[in-house]
């Protein structure tokens, strides 16, 4: 249930709207706003599953700041000086972009230099799971203190709010159940 949650939450965010630099010829094209002649030198605003759909044919070009290997070892060491029931303010699509690093770290190994490929690839792994497992030990934390969830909202990405929520209710249940009150 909660894998299928995350997909939910990671199709979301392709629905999200990004700039695009406009390499080829599009030509014309339907979304919410209506019909759209998309010519190559122009930048548009499209939705990210189309701009990742284009980006990979090479007909488009992502302008917004993506999630570099670098980032993410920032991001530990910001997490790492933050107190406990703080979080570092990521964007909204964070875990997007960091599948799209992890798969272009893969085609690298496929393709290119793969001895720093392989250096990358280890770096950004372990570097992303002591990340995800610090913002997991503050969402574990803060869902045993038995607080209404909610509060913590602003502060966490989608995901992370889906796991805290679903947390929230299992040991307020589980809580209830054991004490005889459900």
């Amino acid at each position: 249930m909660v894998k299928d949650l995350i997909k939910l939450a990671i199709s979301y965010h392709l629905l999200d709207n990004v700039r695009v630099a406009v390499l080829k010829d599009i030509g014309t094209i339907r979304y919410d706003e209506g019909w759209e002649t998309i010519r190559r030198g122009e930048e548009v605003t499209i939705p990210l599953w189309l701009a990742s759909i284009l980006e990979s044919k090479g007909h488009v070009e992502v302008r917004e700041q993506r999630v570099t290997d670098v980032d993410i070892s920032k991001y530990l060491l910001i997490e790492k000086g933050l107190k406990g029931s703080e979080f570092l303010k990521l964007k909204n699509n964070f875990y997007v972009d960091v599948i799209r690093l992890l798969k272009e770290i893969k085609e690298i190994k496929r393709s290119g230099d793969v001895s720093d490929a392989i250096f990358k690839s280890v770096r950004v792994e372990a570097d992303l799971k002591d990340f995800i497992r610090m913002r997991l030990r503050k969402i574990v934390q803060i869902a045993l203190l038995g607080r209404e969830p909610e509060t913590y909202y602003q502060s966490l990405l989608l995901e992370e709010r889906v796991l805290l929520k679903k947390l929230s209710d299992i040991i307020k249940l589980w809580i209830k159940v054991i004490i005889g009150h459900e």
